[in-house]
This record gives C-alpha cells, sequence and structure tokens, in this order.
C-alpha cells in the first residue's frame, strides 16, 4: 500500500511532442477484436503521422489477416504494417511466438517508442498521448501502463475484474519498491534503443509466455532501473474478461507458468508466500472437519479421547479465522484503493464472496498451473 500511495497520478497537459511511435499488435485468432483495436488506434488524439502500426499475424485460422489488410487498404493514410509470422520466419524454429513476432516488429520499425499490446483491448483516447509525454518527462526506458478488465456479467467474471485489479496494484507497488518483474504486455512501452542494448529477448525466448516481465527486469538491470508505472487512465488499454470458467483457468495457467522465471527472487517469496498463505488455510479446513467427525465419533463417550477432539477443534477453528481476518483486511485495503483508483467501486459489493473464492483460486491455480499445460489460441502449450 505505501509503495502505492508514493506513485503520483499522472496527467498529460496539451504538449505536443513528436517522438515516433511503434504499435506492435502481435494477433491470432482475433477476428472479433482487431478492428475495434485499430479504429480506436486512428481516433487517438496524438499526431499519427509519426506512429507506425504492426500486426503481425500469427498463423491465424480465421478471418484475421483479410479484416486487417482490407483495414489498410480503406486507411491508406495510416502507416500499417501487416505481416504473416511464418513469412518473416522462414528458416526459423519458432518457440515464443508472440516474442518472435514482437521481435521482428522492431527490427523492422525505426521508431524510437515501442509499444506492445494485444489484439483484444480497447485503448483511452489519449492513449499514446499519456504514454509518450510520460516518456519524454521522466525519461524512462520501460513503462508499465494500466490494464482494466471489463463486460464481466456474472460473480465469476466479477472475480476476475476484482483479481485483476489488484494485480495491477501489486504490478505497480512491485516497480516502485524495485522489484522489476511485473508488467503487463497488453500495455507495455519501452525504447528501441533499450531492447536492442538487452538483445531483446535472448536468453528468455524458451518459454511462450513473459514478453512483459522478463524483459523488464533485463531493462531495469541494464539501465540502473529506469523503468516505471504510469499511474494515468489516460493511459490505461480495456479488455474483456474471459467469457467461460474454463478459458480464465487456461489465462491464469499461462500466466502462472512464468512464475519459475522470475529473475528478482524476492518476487518468486512473496508469491511462494501468499501461495503457502492459502494452502495453509485449506489444510487447516479439511483438519478441523476431520477432528469434528472425530469429535462426534467420541461425542457419546466422556472419555480423554473426545475432548482432546474437542480442543484440537477449537484450536483448528480460530486458526482459520485468524488467517481469514488477516488475509481479508489486507486484501479488502489493497482492492479498495485498486477499484477506486479504476472507477470499479461495484466491484467490492460481493467482496466476502470472493475472498472465499480467491483462496481457493490461489491454492488450484498456484497448484496446477506449474505442472499442467495449458491450451490458448488453440496451441498446447507448456
Amino acid at each position: 500500500m505505501k509503495h502505492w500511495k508514493q506513485i503520483p497520478f499522472f496527467h498529460a497537459e496539451n504538449e505536443n511532442y513528436n517522438t515516433t511511435v511503434a504499435i506492435i499488435i502481435p494477433a491470432r485468432n482475433e477476428a472479433e477484436n482487431i478492428l475495434t483495436l485499430l479504429k480506436n488506434i486512428i481516433q487517438q488524439s496524438y499526431n499519427l503521422a509519426v506512429v507506425e502500426i504492426f500486426v503481425i499475424d500469427d498463423d491465424s485460422e480465421d478471418a484475421t489477416y483479410q479484416l486487417v489488410d482490407q483495414f489498410k487498404a480503406a486507411h491508406q493514410t495510416i502507416n500499417l504494417h501487416l505481416y504473416r509470422l511464418k513469412e518473416l520466419c522462414t528458416d526459423e524454429k519458432i518457440v515464443a511466438h508472440k516474442k518472435t513476432a514482437i521481435e521482428k516488429a522492431i527490427a523492422l520499425s525505426n521508431a524510437e517508442l515501442i509499444i506492445t499490446t494485444d489484439a483484444d483491448v480497447a485503448p483511452s483516447k489519449n492513449w499514446i498521448k499519456t504514454i509518450v509525454q510520460f516518456y519524454n518527462e521522466k525519461k524512462m526506458e520501460a513503462i508499465a501502463a494500466p490494464v482494466l478488465l471489463c463486460n464481466e456479467k456474472n460473480i465469476g467474471q466479477q472475480f476476475q475484474a476484482l483479481d485483476f485489479c489488484g494485480m495491477q496494484i501489486i504490478t505497480a507497488a512491485s516497480l516502485q519498491a524495485k522489484m522489476y518483474n511485473m508488467a503487463n504486455g497488453a500495455n507495455f512501452a519501452f525504447t528501441k534503443k533499450s531492447f536492442e542494448a538487452v538483445n531483446g529477448y535472448e536468453g528468455i525466448n524458451y518459454t511462450a509466455s513473459g514478453d512483459d516481465m522478463l524483459l523488464i527486469y533485463k531493462i531495469a538491470k541494464q539501465f540502473n532501473g529506469k523503468v516505471a508505472y504510469l499511474k494515468s487512465l489516460d493511459a490505461m488499454v480495456t479488455t474483456a474478461v474471459q467469457p467461460t470458467l474454463s478459458s480464465f483457468l487456461q489465462q491464469r495457467f499461462r500466466w502462472t507458468s512464468k512464475s519459475g522465471d522470475y529473475q528478482d527472487k524476492r518476487i518468486t517469496l512473496i508469491l511462494l508466500t501468499a501461495f503457502l498463505f492459502s494452502v495453509s488455510i485449506v489444510i487447516n479446513y479439511i483438519i478441523t472437519i476431520y477432528f469434528i467427525v472425530e469429535m462426534i465419533f467420541y461425542s457419546n463417550k466422556k472419555s480423554l479421547n473426545g475432548l482432546i477432539f474437542f480442543y484440537q477443534v477449537l484450536f483448528f477453528v480460530l486458526l482459520i479465522l485468524f488467517q481469514w481476518i488477516s488475509k481479508t483486511v489486507v486484501d479488502y485495503l489493497l482492492l479498495k484503493k485498486a477499484t477506486s483508483f479504476f472507477q470499479k467501486e461495484k466491484l467490492m459489493h460481493r467482496f466476502v464472496i470472493m475472498e472465499c473464492l480467491h483462496i481457493i483460486y490461489v491454492f488450484f491455480v498456484g497448484f496446477f498451473g506449474n505442472i499442467l499445460p495449458y491450451n490458448w489460441k488453440g496451441r498446447k502449450l507448456k
């Protein structure tokens, strides 16, 4: 909480910067979303004459490529580049598709500032302008910017949105605390100079994910911590929650699979502590139920064993209450700040229910996300 409060809000003024920018959009099977993003980009308040847009189609099985091609033909004044990834990698074996797409686009770009995003987001009108102004004023080499989940309807989707708000605050606070392993590739900016200086994804291209958090760590180390979180809703992009429980779990398995790759082991320790805390609550629930069953079995006998089981049940009930209250207070304070910043206060209306779900969620995803393969965009990955 302290580190989040230390980050000042940033408000873009009416400054006229002409920093060259490349918007890089790796896309696979995004026919439903890609045109919305492109329309948002061409309506930006920033000078589009100095903006390059790269759409790298990653072997889509739908009409993504064709739709972008039609959009390009209809907007010839826009500096839009469309490529198929397999055509850029004719002699290469692709392991990390998204990273390779970004790397190829950067090599083709002449821009000073790179902004990576996802094909299913919708940026605010002042998105590019705010990031560019922050970059010019703060002289940062990498910038993590806000991402918000939206279109939540049922309680499961509200859980996603609330949990993600908390993740954004943790990302910001981690960077402020000089723990440089948090960012989100849906809204991530860095200089071409810094990307080339750290040799891009060299050494971290063994995993399909991590185009954001692994890169920001490399840049922070090379450039003495010159990375920051841009605390501004004008720099935000929104994206829809996952529509089903299955797609939600697959997404979180993908994110969790990166946890073993954190270079800053303080992050690993924090995540491990949070995971073990949730595991201990689940285990204590199970132990309590066991002792209750045993106590009932001995309830008709005035025996020492029956009394022992009673005190064991009492001990574990009090322990669970202490754990649950401690977690609830911390999470409430964190999420209250998060939802206030993102103007999503309504998500807190079901906080108690979601807090109970969160314990199970952390246990399940934290365990299986590190051992199970996951499906993403029609590919089975590890």
